[in-house]
């Protein structure tokens, strides 16, 4: 059975759960997981996630009382008809979610020699 890679996880929390929310509700929307560059080493990483953070974090704070309440629209599937709040909720979650299982992946493999007793 596969195991998902911390590489893997970080990837998908920095460029598509925040950087593609990101490209979707304020950039153009051409962000994809065809198109996204991730980082080929460790030491690249947190320059990768500071980036798609810095574009959430901009569009966010750049909306005002009325842009919170904006729905994202269509290209949003289930989240259409919610409202930016509810979708800046969703990113939390997801980056909640996908940094839990980055945490447990790092611990495993601090203990790898023990789990196999």
């Amino acid at each position: 059975m596969p195991v998902t890679t911390i590489a893997w996880r970080l990837g998908y929390l920095g460029g598509m759960a925040v950087g593609g929310f990101a490209m979707r509700r304020f950039g153009d929307g051409t962000l994809t997981t065809r198109h996204i560059r991730y980082p080929s080493r460790a030491a690249d990483v947190q320059t990768f996630l500071d980036q798609h953070y810095r574009a959430w974090y901009t569009g966010l704070d750049g909306l005002g009382p009325s842009g919170w309440a904006d729905p994202p629209g269509p290209s949003w599937g289930s989240f259409a008809r919610a409202n930016t709040f509810g979708l800046a909720m969703h990113a939390l979650d997801e980056v909640i979610h996908h940094a839990a299982k980055v945490g447990v992946l790092r611990d495993l493999y601090a203990n790898r020699a023990s789990l196999y007793g």
